[in-house]
C-alpha cells in the first residue's frame, strides 16, 4: 500500500511539474502591459518576459529588432528562443535563420547579463558595449552551465570578452558565429576566466584584442571541437588563442588559420591540439599545416572546397563531438569526420542534357545548375 502511494505521488509530481512550465511571448509590436501568454497578447521586451517567468519556462521571441536602453538580466533558468515568425504553436516550427531576431545594445549597453543556467538560442546579438566584461554576453558565476546556441554575436565591445565573457562558469557555446567584436584588453571573441566552456561547431573570426584576438583563457580549461578560428587580430600576442595562468585547452578537429601575432600563444599554460589544421604547424597527433581552402572566408563562408585537405582528417572520438555540423547536417560523412565547423558534402545533381556537341573526338556538354554554369569536357573513345 505504501509503495502504491509513493507511485501515485511520483506520477502526480511529474505531471504537475510539467504543467507548471509556461511559455511567454515577445513581439516588437507587443506591450509590457499585456499578459504575455500568447502571440496576440505578447510582451514588448525580453526583460518583461524574464521577470514574469519561472525556472523551466520558455520565452519565445518573434523576429525583429529589440533595441536596448539597459542590459537584459537573465537570472532564471529559462529557455529564451528567437527566430519565430509570430504564429507558431510549436518551437520546432520556427526558422531562426530566416526570422532574424536582433538584440541591439545601441553601442551603449551590454546585451545579456546571465547569472543562471539559461538557454539562449536563435539570436543576433550586436552593438553591445560595456567598459567592463562581456559586450554581447556576460556569463557570471553560474553553477549550472548556460547554453548559447545558434547565435550570431558581432560588433560588440568590452574591456574583456568583446563577444562573450565567461567568468567562473562552464558555458556551452554551440553552432555560433562570433565575429567582428573588440576587447580593449583580451578575448576579442571570447574571454574565459576560471571557466571550462565547451565551444563546438562555431566560427570565431575577425575579432580584435590586445591579447587573444579570438579567445583568451585565464585559469581556464576550454574544450574546443570542430571550430574555425580565423583572421583574428592581437596587437600583442595570441591572435587565435592566448592561454595564461595555468590554463589548459583541449583542441580537436579545429582550423586555426590567418590570425595575426601567433596562432596559439601559451604563457605558463598547457595545450593539447590534435587532428587540427594549424597555420605554421603544431605538435600533436593528426595535425596538419595546409591551407584549409574555405569557399569564401572574407564573407564568412567557411564551407570546405572539394580539394580541402581538412576533409576526412578529423578524429571520430573527439571530446564533445557533435552529432551534426554547423548547419545541422550529419557530422560524419564517408566514415571520417572533417576538420572545421562544417562537414563537406559533395553535390550530386541530376540534369537533363538538351544537346551535345561533338568536335573531333572531344565531347562538350554544357548545362546550368542553380545559378552556376558548368562545363563537362570528355574525350571520346571511338
Amino acid at each position: 500500500m505504501k509503495t502504491a502511494r509513493l507511485l501515485v505521488f511520483a506520477i502526480f509530481f511529474i505531471f504537475t511539474s510539467s504543467a507548471m512550465a509556461a511559455t511567454w511571448y515577445v513581439k516588437t509590436d507587443g506591450s509590457d502591459t499585456n499578459g504575455g501568454t500568447s502571440w496576440t497578447d505578447a510582451f514588448a521586451t525580453i526583460q518583461k518576459a524574464i521577470d514574469s517567468a519561472s525556472d523551466g519556462d520558455e520565452i519565445w521571441v518573434a523576429k525583429g529588432t529589440y533595441t536596448l536602453s539597459s542590459q537584459i538580466n537573465v537570472n532564471k533558468a529559462v529557455g529564451i528562443y528567437g527566430g519565430f515568425n509570430g504564429t507558431e504553436s510549436q518551437r520546432n516550427q520556427r526558422d531562426w535563420q530566416a526570422n532574424k531576431t536582433i538584440v541591439d545594445g545601441n553601442n551603449s549597453v551590454r546585451c545579456f547579463y546571465i547569472t543562471a543556467g539559461a538557454t539562449l538560442d536563435g539570436f543576433n546579438i550586436t552593438k553591445g558595449h560595456t567598459q567592463e566584461n562581456g559586450g554581447g554576453i556576460y556569463n557570471n558565476s553560474i553553477p549550472n552551465p548556460p547554453l548559447i546556441r545558434n547565435c550570431n554575436i558581432y560588433n560588440n565591445t568590452a574591456h574583456r570578452g568583446g563577444g562573450i565573457r565567461n567568468e567562473s562558469t562552464h558555458t556551452s557555446i554551440i553552432n555560433c558565429n562570433i565575429h567582428s567584436n573588440t576587447a580593449v584588453l583580451d578575448g576579442g571573441g571570447i574571454g574565459n576566466g576560471n571557466s571550462a566552456p565547451k565551444i563546438i561547431n562555431s566560427n570565431i573570426f575577425n575579432n580584435i584584442a590586445e591579447d587573444g584576438g579570438g579567445i583568451k583563457n585565464t585559469l581556464s580549461s576550454p574544450t574546443i571541437t570542430n571550430c574555425n578560428i580565423y583572421n583574428n587580430t592581437a596587437t600583442h600576442s595570441g591572435g587565435g588563442i592566448y592561454n595564461t595562468s595555468s590554463s589548459h585547452s583541449t583542441i580537436t578537429n579545429t582550423i586555426i588559420w590567418a590570425n595575426s601575432n601567433d596562432q596559439i600563444y601559451n604563457y605558463h599554460s598547457t595545450i593539447t591540439v590534435t587532428y587540427s589544421d594549424i597555420e605554421g604547424g603544431y605538435t600533436g597527433t593528426g595535425n596538419i599545416d595546409e591551407d584549409p581552402k574555405f569557399v569564401d572566408p572574407a564573407n564568412g563562408d567557411f564551407h570546405l572546397q572539394p580539394n580541402s585537405p581538412c576533409i576526412n582528417k578529423g578524429n571520430n572520438n573527439a571530446p564533445a563531438l557533435p552529432p551534426t555540423d554547423f548547419e545541422g547536417d550529419p557530422r560524419i560523412i564517408d566514415g571520417i569526420v572533417d576538420i572545421g565547423a562544417d562537414e563537406f558534402k559533395s553535390l550530386v545533381a541530376s540534369v537533363s542534357v538538351p544537346a551535345m556537341n561533338v568536335y573531333g573526338l572531344i565531347l562538350f556538354i554544357i548545362f546550368t545548375a542553380s545559378s552556376s554554369l558548368f562545363y563537362i569536357r570528355r574525350r571520346l573513345s571511338l
